[in-house]
Formats: structure tokens, C-alpha cells, sequence
């Protein structure tokens, strides 16, 4: 009697729930790294459009005239904590002081501390010391650009 026993070819149960499964923590692995790419992205978005804001914000208060209302007139501001007038210098909500003066979403606040810089030797006011600041929420906690920039005078 000759052993007529063919041979199988295939794949057993055993090793085709294997394959699943480690197809499965790949596919995974991709989806989480495909869901916090798009996160970082979007945070990435708003700090770029956070900072092309204070960019013009900057472009257009050194395009002002110094004795600008915009630039001498201190207003009491509880944002953020900032400083009425350290040092002579003013708190201003830009979006609040001249309607389109910034060209911005409802998202940001745009805020800077004017401080007079004087001339050491004459004691004479040459510029105005800036810090500007971009506000916004994301994901419930307050993020902030600061620029520091000089407008001679």
C-alpha cells in the first residue's frame, strides 16, 4: 500500500490570526502617527499666522507718526497682567483703539507696552521701546508671541 497523502500548501488558522494582528498594530501605528501629524500641523498653522499678525501689527506702527493718539494715549488694560505705564509707557489693545487698524481674526489679540527710550547723554526722549504681543487660545490654555522691536523717533 503506497501512502497516497498529497500535500497541503495554504496557510493554517493559527497563522493567518498572526498576520492580522500584526497588520493591525501596524495600521495602528500609522493612524496615530497620521492623528498627531495633523495636530502639530495645525498647531504649526495658528503660531504662523500668530506671527504673521505681530509682523504687520510691526509694520504698521513703525509706519506711524510718532505723536499718533495710537502710540501716546495710555489705556488701562487687565489682559494678561501687563503693566499700565511702567516707565511713562502706554498699554494699548490695538483692535480696540483705531477699528481696522489690524487686519485679524476674532482668535487673536493683538496688545504692545510702548516705553519712552531717551538718549543717556541729553536725557531727551529718541524712541519708543516696544513689546508687542500676540494672544490666542488652543486648547484651552492661553499662547503668546512676543516681539521687541525700537521705533526711533
Amino acid at each position: 500500500m503506497s501512502n497516497n497523502k498529497q500535500s497541503e500548501s495554504g496557510f493554517t488558522l493559527l497563522e493567518v490570526i498572526i498576520v492580522i494582528g500584526v497588520l493591525s498594530i501596524g495600521i495602528l501605528g500609522v493612524a496615530v502617527m497620521q492623528y498627531t501629524s495633523t495636530g502639530s500641523n495645525a498647531k504649526a498653522y495658528r503660531l504662523t499666522e500668530a506671527t504673521n499678525i505681530g509682523i504687520d501689527a510691526i509694520e504698521r506702527i513703525l509706519l506711524m507718526n510718532p505723536t499718533d493718539p495710537v502710540l501716546n494715549t495710555p489705556r488701562n488694560s487687565s489682559r494678561m497682567g501687563l503693566p499700565v505705564g511702567a516707565n511713562g509707557g502706554v498699554v494699548t489693545q490695538i483692535n480696540e483703539v483705531a477699528t481696522g487698524f489690524i487686519n485679524q481674526t476674532e482668535d487673536y489679540d493683538v496688545w504692545f507696552i510702548g516705553t519712552p527710550l531717551n538718549d543717556p547723554v541729553t536725557i531727551t526722549q529718541v524712541g519708543i521701546d516696544f513689546r508687542l504681543y500676540v494672544v490666542w487660545t488652543e486648547e484651552a490654555r492661553m499662547k503668546t508671541v512676543e516681539f521687541n522691536f525700537v521705533k526711533m523717533i
